[in-house]
């Protein structure tokens, strides 16, 4: 198992049609965006505009999970889904997409069989919960969207503070404890190869 911190600064914004972006994680690590050759991504977006349209992503299967605000996803010839916090719409890339509403998000985007699950989690602050590694997936991922957090895996111990992510590749079973030293909303995300 390995884990690591990629902390907030490090990341990267950048601007598109209708807010910016922000690439957390791309496998692998030689993949890019731009030339659609990831196996998966994880990403962050804010929509600024009132109506946006989707760049068409051909054999890509997203996921997408609002952090703040509300926004409906309309998938041309398929079906529309209104997404409040937390609650996650899946759908093919190579659809035509179009949305309604100003909001922040979470983007998982996978391609070539691999499979992925996203949750959002509100912890009060000074409470805890206990989460259950499992070695069925190949990675683990803890994004902080608000407050901050103390990782406990094993008695190995980091702090999350807003922004930050942290990576758990090949995860063995085991108990993580997360513990909010503010209240903390974080994302979850277990990605299966």
């Amino acid at each position: 198992m390995n884990i690591r911190l990629i902390k907030a600064a490090s990341f990267v914004s950048n601007n598109w049609g209708g807010g910016s972006t922000t690439e957390l994680f791309c496998f692998p690590d030689t993949a890019s965006y731009t030339e659609r050759n990831f196996d998966f991504r994880l990403s962050t977006a804010t929509v600024e505009a009132e109506t946006s349209t989707f760049t068409p992503l051909e054999g890509v299967d997203r996921t997408l999970m609002v952090l703040e605000g509300s926004m409906t996803l309309a998938h041309e010839n398929h079906h529309s889904k209104l997404l409040n916090k937390f609650e996650i719409d899946r759908f093919n890339g190579g659809w035509k997409t179009t949305s309604q509403g100003k909001c922040s998000d979470f983007n998982l985007m996978t391609r070539g069989g691999v499979k992925g699950d996203v949750k959002g989690v509100i912890i009060e602050q000074g409470k805890s919960i206990d989460y259950h590694l499992e070695d069925k997936s190949n990675w683990q991922f803890i994004y902080v969207t608000k407050g901050s957090l103390n990782v406990d895996i094993n008695s190995n111990s980091d702090q999350l503070q807003l922004g930050d992510l942290l990576v758990i590749q090949n995860p063995v079973a085991a108990k993580m404890i997360l513990l909010a030293s503010a209240t903390a909303e974080i994302v979850l995300v277990e990605i299966r190869r």
